[in-house]
C-alpha cells in the first residue's frame, strides 16, 4: 500500500457537476440529463463480485493496536458493542431496528445526481448487503434538483436509533468500478439539525470515487476545514472491487484511520484550532452518483453499479 493523494460527452452533466467529465459515448444508449442548473454548495461531501463472503462469520471483539516501528495496525480481540453482519433472505430489506433511510433527490448538499430509496438497499441471502445505483428512466422516474433524477441509489443512516461518542467502526465491503460512483462510510454529528454542518463535524472512514481506481480517502470536516478544506489523506490499495476492511479509531484527541489493518491517517486535536469530535455521531452508508467530488458520470455508470458490504461493526469504549 503507497500514500497518493481525476470535449466531454456528458457535457450536459459537466454543466450540472464541478467535476471531471469523461469522454467517449454512452455505450448504454441513455440520454444525459440536460438542462444547465446554477445551484452550487459546500456543503457536507459525501453527504463487487469476486470474494464469498466469509465461512467463518464469529464476531471478534474490543480493538487494540501495535506497532512496529512506525507501522500502526488494527487488531479486533473482543465483541462489537454495535453491528449488522447483513444476514437474511435473498432480497429482504434491511433491519430496520438499526438502519433508517435517507430518501430524495435534493443533491444531498453538493449536487449529488441520484435519488435515494429504500429499495435500491436489500441483503443478497449471502451474508452481504447490496446498495445498487441503477440508471433510471427519465420518463417515470422521480425529480431531483437539476430535474427528472437519472440514477437511482441508496443511503442508510442510524439517526434516531443509535449514537455514538468515541470508538471503533468498520466495514468489510467491496466497491464498484464506476467513474462517477462515490461509495462513502462515514459518521455524522448528531446534532447537525440543531448547529449545522459543518459545525457538527464528520468523520468519513472511507470514500472512494470510481474514476480514481483503486485510491479511497479518510477525512475530517469541521469548522475552518470541510468541504475541499477537509483534513484528508488517501491509500492505493489493491483492487476496489474486492473485499477490504476499513476502520476509524475515533479517541478524545485523534482520529486514525486504517485500511486492512495498517494506519495511512491520523489527525490529532492539536492539528485543528476547533475540534468538533467531542460529542455523539450517527453512521451512514451511501452510494452516489456525481457531485462535486465525483465529478461527472461516464459511461460505465449507466449500469448497475453495487457497493457490498459484509458488515459493519462499532466497537464502544
Amino acid at each position: 500500500m503507497r500514500r497518493s493523494k481525476c470535449a466531454a460527452t456528458f457535457a450536459a452533466l459537466c454543466a450540472l457537476t464541478a467535476g471531471a467529465c469523461s469522454s467517449g459515448d454512452d455505450s448504454t444508449g441513455r440520454s444525459s440529463p440536460d438542462g444547465e442548473i446554477t445551484n452550487s454548495s459546500d456543503a457536507r461531501p459525501g453527504d463487487d463480485i469476486a470474494e464469498p463472503a466469509p465461512a467463518d462469520r464469529t464476531i471478534p471483539s474490543t480493538p487494540s493496536t501495535t506497532s512496529s516501528g512506525s507501522t500502526t495496525t488494527s487488531t479486533m480481540p473482543s465483541e462489537p458493542t454495535w453491528f449488522d453482519e447483513f444476514d437474511g433472505p435473498a432480497g429482504s430489506p434491511v433491519d430496520g431496528s438499526r438502519w433508517a433511510h435517507d430518501e430524495g433527490g435534493t443533491g444531498w448538499g453538493n449536487q449529488q445526481l441520484e435519488f435515494y430509496s429504500p429499495t435500491n438497499a436489500t441483503l443478497d441471502g449471502a451474508g452481504n448487503l447490496d446498495i445498487v445505483a441503477r440508471p433510471a428512466d427519465v420518463t417515470t422516474s422521480p425529480s431531483c434538483w437539476y430535474g427528472n433524477c437519472h440514477f437511482t441509489s441508496s443511503r442508510l443512516t442510524t439517526a434516531g436509533l443509535a449514537a455514538f461518542t468515541y470508538g471503533t467502526f468498520e466495514m468489510r465491503a467491496k466497491f464498484p468500478a464506476g467513474e462517477a460512483t462515490w461509495p462513502a462510510f462515514w459518521l455524522l454529528g448528531a446534532n447537525t439539525g440543531e448547529v449545522g454542518w459543518p459545525a457538527a463535524g464528520e468523520i468519513d472512514v472511507v470514500e472512494n470515487v470510481g474514476r480514481d481506481g483503486d485510491v479511497i480517502r479518510g477525512t475530517v470536516h469541521g469548522p475552518g476545514y470541510s468541504g475541499a478544506n477537509g483534513i484528508a489523506a488517501t491509500a492505493d490499495i489493491d483492487d476496489i472491487t474486492e473485499f477490504h476492511t476499513y476502520t476509524v479509531r475515533w479517541e478524545p484527541d485523534r482520529v486514525i484511520w486504517f485500511v486492512d489493518g495498517d494506519e495511512y491517517h491520523r489527525i490529532e486535536r492539536s492539528d485543528v484550532d476547533d475540534w468538533v469530535f467531542d460529542h455523539d455521531f450517527h453512521l451512514v452508508v451511501n452510494l452516489a452518483v456525481g457531485g462535486t467530488l465525483a465529478g461527472s458520470p461516464g459511461p460505465a455508470d449507466y449500469q448497475d453499479n453495487v457497493l457490498t458490504v459484509d458488515y459493519v461493526r462499532v466497537w464502544s469504549p
